[in-house]
């Protein structure tokens, strides 16, 4: 029996070390997969921080530029270095006028890696701004450049600008600056 009783102790010694063998594989393998998950965080992290948040541009005159081209079609120049993304929208102040703004924001990437040649040209008429063109690709923007009516203002909208949060009236007027008015002769 003797015999018999040292094969049951190595085998259950053998068990147990098979079964610690594989608590420690198990705990390295939990460890190692949230080791991969937080790397992967990280870096879905730094990615978004770097290339896809982005924050408006502070306004200069070198950023925005305007020039009237005919009675109701005005030229408007969105030049910088630095911006990831620049748009327009149109709030309407009558059923025949409106006031046009446009915005630009840079990330950190658009910052960092910049674009001497990043030029955006914008053309409003009637109230809207119809076409833009980026690259000599010709897109339309915003507002119903089919409709007559006269633009009133072109302004900067100092703050990001979200189309499915639009702001309201107040915040339009408190995250302007004005950069070009119509002038009326009577």
């Amino acid at each position: 029996m003797n015999n018999n009783e040292n094969t049951e102790k190595v085998i259950r010694e053998a068990i147990e070390f098979a079964n610690n063998e594989i608590k420690k594989a198990k705990k390295n393998t939990v460890k190692s997969i949230f080791i991969i998950f937080a790397v992967l965080a990280f870096l879905s992290a730094a990615y978004f921080a770097v290339f896809e948040f982005d924050r408006p541009l502070p306004y200069s005159e070198e950023l925005v530029r305007t020039r009237l081209l005919g009675e109701n079609v005005i030229e408007i120049v969105i030049q910088s270095e630095e911006y990831k993304d620049v748009g327009a929208f149109v709030s309407y102040t009558a059923p025949a006028e409106g006031d046009i703004y446009v915005y630009s924001t840079q990330s950190l990437a658009s910052k960092l890696f910049k674009d001497p040649d990043k030029v955006k040209i914008c053309f409003a008429t009637g109230i809207g701004v119809t076409f833009y063109y980026e690259n000599g690709e010709p897109q339309v923007m915003a507002g119903n450049y089919v409709t007559p009516g006269y633009m009133q203002h072109v302004y900067y909208y100092t703050k990001k600008y979200d189309p499915d949060n639009k702001p309201t009236k107040k915040e339009l007027e408190e995250n302007r600056i004005l950069v070009w008015s119509r002038v009326w002769y009577d």
